[in-house]
């Protein structure tokens, strides 16, 4: 396991340092400051192709160690200028999860877990010229993809939320942006195997992202909170219900030749967790391929 590890902090690592090799290099669109700002805002019309690893090396109630691996295209649609809601962003994730399990690691699982859809309806505004805020509805969908028990929930599932962020400029420095809001949106079972518990969960990912004007001389660094699931199981009782990550992560976006990069590296600790198996801690690698119009 201590391999595993290591190979995969110094991947990390390396990937956090490609942007030093790039430092002259111009994006590939765009500045890369608001690039940067638009790679970290969930509402934001830029497509996106996003390869996540979170690797957990200890966790509760098992003494294996637990990955996961996603890849998470978002695609924008534009409903026009003049349109009460400007754009509608669909994000998908496919997850393949490793599973920690009770007898060790020789006897974990690793399969594909369910696919979790949502599209948010994004309205854009300016409360002044350095503040301004995005909300909209959230509609989301979980589909029984897993191919094992331990990886998801044979359920189909649907349900809605709303994300509101504020973006504010100019905090410390000029040319800074301090992003701030939360996604939020609650799934219940439809439909699925009669013999699994039925779905009742609410998920919120807490935004809170600092983009440097400048960091290390150069732009695109940035620092955000933990932008893992908050996970709250209403079917459980007393402290089974939530599950929530506390952690953050410093990443910069940047351009190779004509392809431009999102690369982030972080990690979590488990404040809250439900019993049976769950984890510590985790440490997470983000490499997205942006593709700005």
């Amino acid at each position: 396991m201590k391999r595993y590890f290591f190979m995969f902090l110094l991947v990390g690592l390396i990937c956090i340092a490609l942007p030093s090799l790039a430092q002259d290099t111009k994006p590939a669109a765009g500045n890369i400051s608001s690039l940067a700002n638009q790679a970290t805002n969930p509402a934001a019309p830029l497509i996106q192709l996003q390869l996540q690893n979170i690797f957990s090396p200890s966790n509760r109630g098992a003494s294996g160690y637990a990955n996961t691996f996603v890849v998470q295209p978002v695609i924008p649609f534009s409903l026009g200028k003049d349109s009460y809601f400007q754009n509608i962003i669909t994000r998908t994730t496919l997850p393949i999860i490793t599973s920690a399990n009770p007898d060790g690691a020789k006897t974990s699982v690793t399969g594909l877990g369910d696919t979790t859809m949502i599209a948010v309806f994004a309205h854009k505004a300016k409360i002044s010229k350095e503040l301004g805020y995005v909300w909209g509805p959230v509609v989301a969908m979980q589909l029984p993809t897993a191919t094992s028990d331990r990886t998801g929930t044979d359920k189909y599932s649907l349900g809605g939320g709303v994300l509101l962020m504020f973006s504010k400029q100019n905090l410390f420095t000029d040319g800074d942006t301090l992003q701030f809001g939360a996604l939020s949106y609650n799934l219940w079972s439809a439909a699925g195997r009669d013999s699994r518990r039925n779905v009742n969960s609410f998920f919120m990912t807490p935004i809170l992202n600092y983009h440097f004007s400048k960091f290390l001389g150069q732009k695109g660094w940035y620092l955000r909170w933990s932008d893992n699931l908050q996970s709250y199981d209403w079917k459980a009782g007393g402290s089974d219900t939530a599950a929530i990550p506390v952690g953050g992560s410093l990443g910069k976006v940047f351009a190779i030749g004509k392809q431009n990069f999102n690369v982030f590296l972080g990690g979590d600790y488990n404040a809250a967790y439900r019993s049976g198996i769950s984890e510590r801690w985790n440490i997470k690698l983000n490499v997205t391929i942006l593709f700005p119009k």
